[in-house]
């Protein structure tokens, strides 16, 4: 709009000096300056509403702390190139309220497409949300622009880092007695409900378990080896209680987040299969994780992006209990907002602020 004007103000200058001085190649000039913005107007207007822009995340994962790259990819198909193109980015934390605006210009040839790679900082743990919000092709004297139509959208994990967790091998646990719905994948049982196995015959096999159809097709002796229930014997309650002010914004959340990640990546490592649960406000409902392997810690981390602190006080043992009755653990930690581990009932752990994170 500046530019607007004082091209207004240069061409009513240049009208009052031809009027003034009666002077043909000044009339010329006004001429130009009149007529020269019409074309310029259409060519731009066509070019914005044919110029395609893409956002792209080639790694959409990053380790907190560390740069992410994104590109912006323009494809002109005008033979006219593109000048002047600005493009707004906007980037947020989920867990945080501040919204940053980064304003980039750019430009493309005709018939052809440019790639710009472009970096952000990465300071806290989340979903880093990136937005080309608006994008602007201005005509080639800069007066005027066009809107080039739709958003681009992109996320970025942003991993929290991991430190070791002083959390006690407990006593093995892991067969139970009643039902379960998971079995040991390297041992027989005596679980009839599911079967391990079908072998040749051993000394001291009982006759119930003897398979006949396959023992008819081998013209051996084949027998059926149940399964071997086996149990979780951990359970990790992630208390999210917290104050009214931490419900739109999570300040807390890279602490909390290495925290439990921590514990969890502490507990595998020590042979704890175990459950982690929690409520989740926005939907009202209880989830779980059976966390058995390092991989499920990943797993575990994409779920949690997706939760925020509550202020209604919710008793997520109780909760459990409720929904998966007849579950008994050995263990019962309870991490609350405040980074402190509780086992049953007695304070096991506290996170101060100059902890592995900093």
């Amino acid at each position: 709009m500046k530019r607007f004007i004082i091209y207004c103000i240069g061409a009513a200058a240049t009208a009052y000096l031809a009027i003034l001085y009666e002077n043909s190649l000044l009339v010329t000039f006004l001429v130009i300056e009149l007529l020269l913005p019409v074309p310029l107007f259409f060519v731009a207007k066509r070019t914005a509403g044919k110029l395609q822009v893409r956002l792209l995340v080639p790694i959409p994962m990053a380790d907190r702390g560390e740069d992410v790259s994104f590109e912006l990819r323009l494809w002109n198909p005008t033979v006219l190139p593109v000048m002047n193109a600005d493009i707004r980015i906007t980037y947020w934390n989920q867990f945080r309220n501040q919204k940053t605006t980064k304003k980039l210009t750019v430009w493309a040839d005709g018939r052809s497409q440019s790639c710009y790679q472009y970096q952000l900082a990465s300071e806290h743990c989340g979903r880093l949300v990136i937005c080309a919000d608006r994008v602007r092709v201005r005509d080639y004297l800069g007066l005027l622009s066009f809107v080039v139509p739709g958003e681009q959208r992109e996320i970025i994990s942003v991993l929290p880092g991991l430190f070791d967790f002083p959390v006690e091998a407990e006593e093995e646990l892991p067969y139970l007695s009643g039902e379960s719905d998971d079995f040991d994948k390297g041992k027989g049982g005596d679980d009839p409900s599911e079967v391990f196995q079908v072998r040749p015959y051993r000394a001291g096999d009982r006759l119930q378990s003897i398979h006949w159809k396959m023992t008819a097709r081998s013209e051996e002796l084949m027998v059926k080896e149940f399964s071997l229930p086996v149990s979780c014997q951990t359970a990790v309650f992630l208390d999210l209680h917290g104050e009214a002010g931490e419900l739109s914004c999570w300040e807390t959340a890279d602490d909390y987040l290495e925290t439990v990640l921590s514990l969890e990546a502490g507990l595998l490592e020590a042979g704890s299969r175990n459950y982690a649960a929690w409520y989740d406000r926005s939907s009202g409902e209880l989830f779980r994780k059976k966390m058995e392997k390092p991989e499920d810690v990943h797993e575990l981390t994409g779920m949690l992006f997706q939760v925020m602190p509550y202020e209604e006080t919710v008793d997520i043992e109780q909760m459990y209990r409720s929904r998966y009755p007849g579950e008994n653990f050995a263990v019962i930690f309870r991490l609350d907002l405040q980074c402190r581990l509780w086992k049953g009932g007695t304070l096991y752990w506290e996170r101060v602020k100059t902890g592995p994170s900093g």
